[in-house]
């Protein structure tokens, strides 16, 4: 089961109808009250037209339990976690609600060393916000809120000295996609000397030109730009730049076939080979890692899971299907630009990673939702873990969800953490059986539904 406010990844709703004020602000209190008087928290936006009502709420709260607060502004995701652990926060909260609709927003919680809040110190916070039991201090010991702007040059300091003499002829489109990653990618690659062209540079929470998460179906306008500027790849990011995809001419390049290229590339020269994944994603990737000699170990869906997985496994990275990168040596959080540099950076074309592909066993993969009610998400999944499938598969992992494993694919059944839909992920050694896959999949989630809702 979930928890009762955070998904897999943060706090997510409708702002006006579960972020309200009054939640916001209760919300501020509970992650002030979890920590020391006198702490230190930073804190951030993404571009969404709600970001300020949101994060003055949550600042009301935080700062009446006598914890201090650090403003950076619209900033990514992922700079907002490196700020946390770099310039030694307490804590990080982002106002965001990723690559969900602009009507969503969020909050999501970093601890001091720059990883996602552990689902206990979750359920900490759930129980304060239930409880109301939050630390009053006095009026002289009310917390203090400063402004700051130095994130981003912070960390283009450390990505530069990762990448000293980066060179490529490739001709880059950039596409941030209106989000928080707006003027600050095209003005990163343009120092390091990238040849780019942009779209959909500045930040805008209404998304005017593309859903805020990138993937095939959003990404239509992005590859004919790349066409008409005869543009190499396309670098799209998602609202709040924590997760990254590329397309190419031909199209957008499909999720485990672009993880895994970047990681058989991240892993080739170094000593550690292990990679973490999550049960959501294909085997191509594993496939890919294994032409560098490296380990694939599975974990829960989540970039949380992911980094406390890599953390313990001591792994060279860790990725997530999406588009989530945990890079350990920046720190264990999705990071964006270290991928994309480290791709351009080992490729001198992009037709390159379809080739390597042509060389690996043909597999297809497609993933799909069916609506179902946040309250119903987790009982519904449950309960078709139960049933029995007409397929018989070889065995079935509860771990996340219910994957069942056969000799030519596999099948996974999992409430989606952050939106009110029930997912069905499958890969097959052909597009006939992965058809059937996602038939029985959705099959046995309507057949719960049916019974739960009667």
């Amino acid at each position: 089961m979930a928890n009762k406010l955070f998904g897999s990844s943060g706090i997510r709703g409708i702002v006006g109808e579960k972020l309200t004020t009054e939640f916001c602000v209760d919300i501020g209190k509970s992650i002030g009250s979890l920590l020391p008087e006198g702490s230190n928290v930073c804190i951030s936006t993404d571009a969404r037209v709600t970001k300020d009502y949101i994060k003055n709420a949550v600042l009301i709260g935080i700062l009446s339990t006598g914890v201090n607060v650090t403003d950076f502004g619209l900033l990514p995701t992922s700079i907002l976690a490196f700020t946390t652990k770099h310039l030694k926060f307490d804590s990080g909260v982002m106002i965001t609600a990723s690559h969900n609709p602009p009507e969503f927003s969020g909050m999501k919680l970093w601890s001091s060393e720059g990883m996602g809040y552990s689902k206990n110190k979750e359920i900490e916070i759930e129980k304060l916000y239930e409880s109301k039991k939050f630390r009053k201090v006095s009026w002289d010991k009310i917390g203090i809120l400063t402004k700051r702007d130095d994130a981003v040059e912070g960390y283009f300091k450390v990505i530069k000295e990762k990448f000293p003499n980066i060179k490529s002829d490739l001709k880059i489109l950039v596409d941030p996609g209106n989000g928080a990653m707006s003027g600050i990618a095209s003005k990163l690659f343009n120092e390091l000397g990238l040849n780019i062209i942009t779209m959909s540079d500045k930040p805008n929470g209404m998304f005017p030109n593309r859903n805020p998460e990138p993937k095939r179906e959003t990404l239509t306008k992005t590859i004919e730009k790349l066409n008409q500027e005869n543009a190499d790849i396309a670098i799209c990011f998602d609202g709040d730049g924590d997760r990254v995809v590329f397309c190419d001419k031909r199209g957008f390049i499909e999720y485990n076939e672009a993880i895994g290229f970047v990681a058989k590339n991240i892993i080739s020269n170094s000593k550690d080979k292990i990679c973490i994944t999550t049960v959501e994603t294909g085997m191509l990737f594993d496939l890919a890692v294994k032409t560098e000699s490296g380990t694939v170990k599975r974990c829960e869906v989540g970039d949380v899971f992911v980094a406390r997985a890599a953390k313990e496994k001591n792994a060279k990275m860790g990725v997530e299907q999406c588009g989530h990168y945990i890079i350990p040596e920046l720190g264990f959080y999705p990071d964006t630009i270290y991928p994309t540099l480290s791709l351009i950076k080992n490729i001198k074309s992009a037709d390159e990673i379809r080739e390597f592909f042509t060389k690996i066993k043909s597999l297809f993969y497609d993933k799909i939702g069916v609506e179902c009610k946040d309250e119903e998400k987790y009982v519904i999944v449950d309960k078709i873990s139960k049933l029995e499938t007409k397929l018989k598969p070889l065995e079935i992992n509860t771990l996340d969800g219910m994957r069942m494993e056969f000799s030519d694919g596999w099948i996974l059944i999992r409430a989606s953490g952050t939106q009110p839909l029930i997912r069905v992920n499958a890969e097959a050694e052909t597009q006939e059986r992965l058809k059937e896959f996602l038939c029985e999949g959705k099959r046995l989630i309507n057949l719960i539904i049916c019974k739960v809702q009667k």
